[in-house]
């Protein structure tokens, strides 16, 4: 009950809990959302013949890699008080495994990863991610969509990127896996897919 208590504490009082681009893990939202934006970007850069590029992303393990240091920095620098963080961190460093090859087995103190199924897992994971956002100086990157630039759309671990050009969606790519990895984050090349619409050029051209 007490994960569960402080979950929904952590999602309430962190100063930037309210994402637009983050569809997942929030009550009341679904991929329909993001799913229609898509289809709507597609259609109206069509209809006034500009270029649209976009990557789906996923990234690979992403609950078993990220650093737990990582994680109270990302909420201390979002707004969460440090009573809370040492909270949470306390729960943390008391998790450990043991192996037994054989009769006895050695404590190991787990120093990163989330718990599957943990009802603080979602939420800790969600400003784990803003992290990596935060660290993108993407104000100028993306679409441009009544006078905002549409950049990024977030579903948990999946991700969609886009850009007006091929070369400004690898750069964005790059940007990406940089600060990603930076987190203890990596992307599964094999989910990844690149998609442009009829008018876009290669991108070599662009």
């Amino acid at each position: 009950m007490i994960r569960k208590d402080l979950a929904t504490f952590v999602q309430a009082n962190r100063n930037d809990h309210i994402i637009r681009a983050q569809a997942g893990l929030r009550s009341g939202y679904s991929t329909l959302e993001h799913i229609y934006i898509i289809k709507q970007l597609f259609e109206k850069s069509k209809e006034y013949d500009v270029t649209f590029y976009c990557c789906f992303l996923d990234y690979s393990k992403a609950f078993d890699t990220i650093e737990h240091e990582k994680i109270w920095q990302a909420l201390k620098n979002q707004g969460i008080e440090n009573k809370y963080i040492r909270i949470l961190k306390n729960i943390c460093d008391n998790s450990e495994t043991k192996i037994k090859p054989e009769k006895e087995g050695k404590e190991i103190k787990i120093e990163r990863g989330l718990r599957q199924g943990d009802s603080l897992s979602p939420q800790l994971f969600t400003a784990i991610l803003k992290e990596v956002f935060r660290q993108l100086d993407w104000e100028q990157c993306g679409l441009s969509i009544n006078g905002e630039n549409l950049s990024n759309l977030r579903f948990a671990i999946d991700l969609i990127i886009s850009s007006s050009t091929g070369k400004g969606l690898q750069a964005m790519l790059n940007d990406l896996l940089r600060e990603s990895s930076k987190m203890g984050l990596d992307i599964n090349t094999l989910k990844t897919k690149a998609m442009a619409n009829n008018i876009a050029r290669t991108y070599s051209d662009q």
